[in-house]
């Protein structure tokens, strides 16, 4: 073999080597603000159809994949401080998306991106979950606001509001930090 063979035959090995390294995903990173927000509504809802299935919001693949690092922070500063308070495994009172203990498979559902604004880009969620239950609560419509901060080249949830007559009525980071105390 030539020497332009050799150098021929030495890049196209370089390149397989650079294509291979592009088809093994490091991280996962959302491309899209209402990516991370899909999944973790598709979850509420799987949740709540079938909760002997449960799929944990907080689990170490999704932490690690759609949430921002001052959220993973608290998260685990709030857990901390449960554990030593032998919390029974529990962190929270009640479903951090369905803003309650009960619910049904997510009906009516709408998720919109709004503009960027100061650092983060909400992203509202918007959809009935207690249609099916005997309460007065079956028609109410939930409206959660999810702060999506662009973190390493993704989208991750920064925080994840319960809105109520356009104001917010909880946050999950203040909670978790309020936990974490």
């Amino acid at each position: 073999m030539d020497a332009p063979d050799m150098k021929l035959t030495s890049l196209l090995a370089g390149i397989a080597v650079f294509a291979a390294a592009l088809a093994v995903p490091a991280v996962s990173l959302a491309a899209d603000a209402s990516t991370p927000v899909r999944e973790i509504i598709d979850a509420a809802s799987h949740n709540a159809a079938s909760p002997d299935e449960y799929e944990d919001y907080f689990s170490d693949d999704r932490l690690g994949r759609i949430y921002s690092e001052a959220f993973i922070d608290v998260y685990r500063a709030a857990w901390k401080k449960q554990e030593a308070d032998e919390n029974n495994g529990y962190l929270l009172g009640a479903d951090p998306i369905l803003n309650a203990q009960d619910g049904c498979a997510l009906k009516d559902l709408s998720i919109e991106t709004a503009e960027p604004r100061d650092g983060w880009t909400p992203v509202y969620a918007r959809y009935k979950a207690f249609y099916c239950l005997n309460t007065e609560s079956k028609d109410l419509v939930t409206d959660a606001q999810f702060m999506v901060v662009k973190q390493s080249g993704g989208f991750v949830i920064d925080d994840i509001q319960h809105i109520k007559d356009g104001e917010m009525t909880n946050s999950l980071r203040q909670t978790l930090a309020s936990l974490a105390e």
